[in-house]
């Protein structure tokens, strides 16, 4: 769609970014009221050639010639490597130089050496693919591709193999009612450069030779079908398939914010830009903890009492962050969609979805997939709506505010739950306890697990024209709530050696007996003054 609805022949190179845009705005509100798809149907028929997975030009692929130019002499497919095909004795074989189809596919990724025991499909089938299969784990394999392959093309410097685009991003996208209203929410149209898919090239050769070069796509379509691999499929005499793959140079992902638009940014020292992607460790973490990646928000500063008991606490400020991150390019355009008068009728008070899918990918070298992420939230359109963001009173402020002023008094919920633990932890195992590093991670998490749906209720049914002031009080009674419940269960589940408890130096120098009462004490005096 990107391809066949650019605005490349509706703008000059002279236009200024308001002309850029409205034309943008014209074409998708035509595509979106006329609900059809016509021009696609057009395009994809009058280029049928380029989309079949045989002949001349395979899809995504290169010819067995192609990839024998593109390969060092002993990577080349010849006829020994053909008649080892034939000679199978079963399709999980692997023949130098190929992977097997259950590596190929993303599910299972599991290579010849190291068995994936829980798979999602049995030994029987994991070899086992259909064209239509293939097609669709073709693009698959591309955008999520690991470094496990040995065999890279020609080249006269050294370079890191391509572990796929989608690896190096976290990927998010819009969610609307149907099919079509998914489609375009993502459809951003607002780049005035050519669109050219790998496709479009008149041979795999010369794209290839412009990997080399590592200069980086222009446009999101070419981007979004770069090759990672130079991926050739030959097929035995009993119908079964054997991929060979070459790895291909990647281009820097650094500074990449005006084309790329489906991540979320992150900035490093000396002003480097690079996508977001996900660790580990966060694959468990929602994505409504990360709202503040997608729909920019002000700073906030809340007191929870501890500096000086004596004060009440301040009313929250907001200051402007130290760092420019760039936006989600996605989010600026749902915005513009909002708030331009040529399509703000359109996004007026519609819920929108924002969801966030992506593979992890092992911490081994081989770096090939070993699960997956998939996150969303909802939110009112109307929250796109540019406010005053330097209020900081709730009754006449703005709805970013109400946001930003949330998740700070999560995160310091989150902190004093922590603390409280690490100190329960300590009476309990012993102040370097084995488990006590586990203790407090269950805590955190219970604290999560409990939080998780209420949040993301709470967040979609926000109104930035409703009493934020009342939206606010309902999340704070929901916080109440889950901390009194960590309270309860800590006290009943007591020992007498946390219940007596332990002599303890303060920073001032004096002696005191900290106990469960005087830690759980200690936390509760700070969500009262996080929480009022």
């Amino acid at each position: 769609m990107h391809k066949t609805y650019s605005i490349e022949n509706e703008v000059s190179p002279t236009d200024n970014k308001e002309q850029i845009e409205k034309a943008a705005l014209n074409k998708w509100k035509q595509i979106y009221k006329n609900y059809r798809a016509d021009e696609v149907v057009a395009y994809l028929e009058e280029n049928q050639a380029s989309f079949d997975l045989f002949g001349d030009k395979p899809f995504y692929q290169v010819t067995r010639t192609q990839y024998n130019e593109l390969v060092p002499d002993n990577k080349q497919i010849n006829a020994k490597k053909l008649k080892d095909l034939n000679n199978r004795a079963n399709d999980s074989v692997a023949v130098t130089g190929t992977i097997t189809v259950k590596q190929f596919k993303r599910t299972i990724s599991e290579s010849s050496n190291t068995p994936n025991l829980f798979a999602s499909e049995s030994e029987r089938y994991k070899n086992k693919i259909t064209f239509d299969e293939l097609a669709r784990w073709l693009i698959s394999f591309q955008g999520y591709t690991a470094t496990s392959d040995k065999t890279t093309i020609k080249n006269k410097e050294k370079f890191s193999k391509s572990p796929g685009w989608l690896f190096k991003i976290n990927p998010v996208f819009a969610v609307g009612n149907d099919m079509f209203d998914t489609l375009m929410l993502n459809l951003k149209l607002d780049s005035p450069n050519k669109q050219k898919p790998v496709w479009e090239y008149d041979n795999p050769l010369t794209y290839i030779d412009k990997l080399r070069t590592l200069d980086k796509p222009n446009n999101i379509t070419e981007l979004y079908t770069n090759l990672s691999r130079a991926v050739c499929i030959e097929w035995d005499d009993f119908g079964r398939p054997a991929i060979f793959s070459a790895g291909l140079p990647q281009f820097d992902s650094a500074d990449y914010y005006n084309v790329e638009p489906m991540t979320s940014w992150r900035v490093l020292k000396k002003d480097i830009v690079l996508p977001n992607t996900k660790k580990p460790d966060e694959f468990t973490t929602a994505l409504w903890r990360s709202i503040g990646e997608f729909i920019p928000l002000p700073h906030v500063e809340i007191q929870d009492g501890t500096k000086d008991n004596s004060k009440k606490r301040k009313s929250p400020k907001t200051k402007k962050p130290l760092q420019e991150t760039p936006n989600v390019g996605l989010m600026e355009w749902l915005t513009l969609l909002r708030n331009n008068s040529i399509t703000e009728s359109i996004l007026t008070n519609k819920t929108l979805t924002l969801k966030n899918v992506l593979l992890l990918k092992s911490q081994q070298a081989d770096g090939l997939p070993v699960d997956d992420f998939n996150d969303s939230f909802d939110f009112n359109a109307d929250l796109l709506v540019p406010t005053d963001s330097d209020s900081s009173d709730l009754a006449h402020g703005d709805v970013k505010f109400l946001i930003a002023d949330a998740l700070e008094r999560i995160r310091l919920v989150h902190n004093a739950l922590a603390l409280a633990a690490k100190d329960i932890a300590e009476l309990r195992y012993g102040e370097k306890g084995q488990n006590n590093s586990k203790f407090v991670n269950e805590q955190v998490k219970s604290l999560y697990n409990k939080l998780d749906d209420s949040f993301n209720e709470w967040f979609s049914s926000i109104d930035p024209t409703g009493d934020l002031v009342e939206k606010s009080d309902e999340l704070n009674e929901v916080l109440r709530k889950i901390t009194y419940n960590f309270k309860s269960k800590l006290y009943v589940s007591a020992s007498s050696k946390e219940i007596n408890g332990t002599t303890v130096e303060t920073k001032v120098g004096k002696t005191v007996n900290k106990n469960i009462y005087t830690v759980l004490n200690s936390f509760d005096f700070k969500i009262r003054n996080i929480l009022r």
